[in-house]
């Protein structure tokens, strides 16, 4: 079996992150080989490539320019045909674009994984018209990545799909040496790129007051600035409050390991694949109460919710995070680690496989 996962680039995020941990799971398969496509080309903020070096993974582009390109929907159909790929598996801005190979290449199994809420991730009027047609033409076998994304897509496609959650492989590196923490300290870090639907500001805010009433509490901020750089600038003046952004990580489970407690203030989700990584290495998430977010957090067992999305409960949870005792805080980290056997990369590549082969 040929598979080949498709996706605009490799940037530092949750979708781009799965494609590396899914190809390098298929590619240690016997009888499977996996390469990954990008429709951009590789630049210095693919910084995922640099995880997948190592691996025997083929990673090719296509030289793709901003816009929509009507010349990809061909050259794609080229690249699948010349590759003689026998499953070609997109994700997210690159599910458009298959939609002449779907229906050229009859014989070429299409997937596509919906990251986030499907009215959000269907795009424009032309992107949604797409991806209509080839899930409603049985073209294209959609797969959702959690209970509330997949309730999304039956809501907006009217049509069902096949739900596997995202999955990560074990960690086995070290703890981040930079850090120094205290053992007094309570450490928390936000992994997420500067971005409006992040709503760094709604947990900045409340960060901001907790800090003036427990003093020794600490917020690093790992992440990409993307275009986003007006944004940055005004989430830049609450950096005196206790809060300091660190840049982008590319192996931010060594800095979870150290950290209390991961935070989310997302207006929506998918499944983050932050909340798994933190799981693997056994640190809480400390979440708003949206997408996925709801299906892999137990509040008060493997982390919290807040009430809504509103400074004031996110306030009330971080707070009610902060007075926990030592040995609560000890087995929330405990329940957290034993979460994560659910979202292990095995199991998501066995899925994989059997929609793959079915």
């Amino acid at each position: 079996m040929k598979v080949l996962q498709v996706i605009p680039n490799l940037h530092p995020a949750g979708a781009e992150r799965f494609v590396c941990e899914i190809a390098t799971s298929l590619n240690r398969k016997k009888n499977i080989s996996c390469d990954i496509l990008t429709l951009y080309n590789l630049t210095k903020k693919d910084v995922l490539y640099s995880t997948i070096k190592d691996e025997d993974i083929k990673v090719y582009s296509l030289n793709k320019k901003e816009g929509m390109s009507f010349k990809l929907f061909y050259d794609l159909y080229k690249f699948i045909k010349k590759g003689k790929y026998t499953v070609v598996h997109s994700h997210i801005g690159a599910i458009k674009y298959t939609l002449l190979s779907n229906l050229l290449l009859p014989k070429v199994k299409f997937v596509a994984t919906i990251h986030s809420e499907a009215k959000h991730e269907a795009g424009n009027k032309i992107e949604e018209k797409i991806k209509r047609f080839i899930f409603k033409k049985n073209k294209c076998i959609p797969i959702t990545i959690s209970e509330e994304s997949d309730k999304s897509f039956k809501d907006f496609y009217n049509k069902s799909a096949i739900m596997i959650p995202n999955g990560i492989s074990d960690f086995k590196g070290e703890a981040d040496k930079n850090i120094i923490k205290s053992d007094d300290e309570i450490l928390f870090i936000h992994p997420a790129s500067c971005r409006p639907i992040k709503n760094q500001k709604l947990l900045f805010s409340a960060f901001k007051r907790l800090k003036n009433k427990y003093r020794n509490i600490r917020l690093l901020w790992y992440g990409s600035i993307n275009h986003n750089q007006s944004l940055f600038d005004e989430l830049s003046s609450y950096f005196e409050n206790g809060i300091e952004y660190k840049g982008i990580h590319t192996n931010i489970r060594s800095s979870m390991l150290i950290a209390d407690a991961i935070c989310l203030s997302s207006k929506m989700e998918g499944l983050p694949m932050t909340i798994i990584e933190a799981f693997s290495v056994g640190t809480p998430a400390l979440c708003t109460p949206v997408g996925g977010c709801l299906n892999i957090i137990r509040d008060s067992f493997n982390g919290l919710l807040a009430e809504s999305v509103s400074e004031n409960d996110y306030y009330n949870m971080l707070e009610k995070f902060v007075l926990l005792s030592k040995e609560d805080k000890i087995q929330m980290r405990k329940n957290a680690y034993n979460t994560f056997s659910k979202y292990h990369i095995d199991n998501t590549t066995c899925k994989y496989i059997d929609v793959y082969r079915n």
